[in-house]
């Protein structure tokens, strides 16, 4: 979904990615894990968000069927 344009958020809010790597949420896997690890130990948060809010309605579903 971060391909699509998901992107991820802590639990103020924020979109961090852009503080760990130039493509931001377009990182790799690698680095997008270690970020989120380091976002959630940081905060002291259990989790991180994924933000589809901007996506059209539907469109999570058209791309990525269940």
């Amino acid at each position: 979904m971060r391909g699509e344009g998901a992107v991820l958020r802590n639990p103020a809010g924020e979109a961090f990615m852009k503080g760990y790597h130039p493509r931001a949420d377009l990182a790799p896997r690698d680095i997008v894990a270690r970020a989120i690890d380091a976002e959630m130990k940081r905060s002291g948060a259990r989790h991180v968000w994924l933000d589809l809010t901007h996506f059209l309605p539907g469109k999570p579903k058209s791309i990525f069927p269940i």
